[in-house]
């Protein structure tokens, strides 16, 4: 009798705790401000600006940063806290009913038989429990739970309502980036070819000057110092036509150049083309040569043009 009535009573005690659940979330309010604001600078690298003068290729190499600008617009956000205690009503429901319960059976207790239940006989020859103290034994779990559980259920209750805060939040609607304080590079510029950085010559007030030698074979990019120097897409393409023309030229002279294979006048007849953009260099006058030994050959020039 005495352990269903604990095992009552931790049953109880479980049900009435009153566990307080948080949630957060957020409003925003009104536009208070909108601005730029410039973010920490960052190295761009570097960066070459191709000028041919045949028979030399002119660099000029800055070093820069990256400026960026950020449009803001700054917002009033509240921050709501709903904070509730979903079980706080069950506990101080089931608080109550078990301190009404065991108060009232603690009560009249005296009311309850104090004889034994004959009914009921162990081993040892002890009879039952009586009815006043199986009333007891309820009662006295009843009311050790039934306080509690009104306390929590109170807590509960008082613990729950709205908190509201404000704060500003100024997300980034908008990101501009720029190169800014360009300046002339220092260092050694080398040309880099398939396997890698060739001989580099040193810059002066960010000025080099490239021979044809230096780019006669295949152009995979520049290096200063050891790291990439960007170019913009005229200028790749001007360094690329000064490479064909150091390619290119000379051609062979006189009975040699008639000699030569038709794939290779086809090459040198597109590298020709290409050197063409280069003045001085003599590319247009090296198409019209080329064109007229593979009109002998009956083989057209592809992608001809003279002008």
């Amino acid at each position: 009798m005495r352990a269903r009535a604990l095992a009552a009573a931790g049953l109880l005690l479980g049900s009435s705790c009153a566990q307080v659940v948080s949630q957060t979330r957020r409003e925003r309010g009104q536009l208070l401000r909108a601005f730029e604001r410039h973010a920490p600078k960052e190295p761009a690298g570097h960066r070459a600006e191709a000028v041919a003068r045949w028979p030399s290729l002119e660099l000029t190499v800055t070093s820069s940063s990256l400026c960026r600008t950020e449009a803001v617009r700054e917002y009033a956000e509240e921050v709501v806290t709903e904070r509730s205690a979903p079980s706080a009503g069950p506990s101080l429901a089931l608080g109550v009913t078990a301190a009404t319960v065991g108060g009232a059976l603690l009560l009249f207790r005296g009311s309850f038989s104090a004889e034994p239940n004959y009914d009921v006989i162990d081993g040892a020859g002890r009879y039952g429990a009586s009815d006043r103290q199986v009333v007891t034994a309820w009662a006295v779990p009843l009311l050790a739970i039934g306080a509690p559980s009104i306390v929590l259920g109170v807590v509960g209750l008082l613990q729950g309502g709205e908190t509201v805060t404000q704060a500003g939040v100024d997300p980034v609607t908008e990101v501009r980036e720029a190169r800014c304080d360009e300046r002339p590079a220092g260092g050694t510029l080398a040309v880099v070819g398939p396997s890698g950085p060739l001989e580099g010559r040193a810059i002066q007030d960010g000025k080099v000057s490239l021979p044809r030698e230096a780019l006669k074979g295949t152009v995979v990019g520049l290096a200063l110092d050891g790291q990439p120097v960007a170019l913009d897409p005229e200028d790749h393409q001007e360094l690329e036509s000064f490479s064909a023309c150091a390619r290119m030229l000379p051609l062979p002279a006189g009975a040699a150049l008639k000699d030569t294979s038709t794939p290779e006048l086809l090459t040198r007849f597109a590298e020709a083309q290409q050197c063409a953009h280069i003045p001085g260099a003599g590319g247009t006058e090296v198409m019209a040569r080329l064109s007229e030994l593979l009109a002998e050959r009956g083989v057209p020039a592809p992608f001809e043009d003279l002008r």
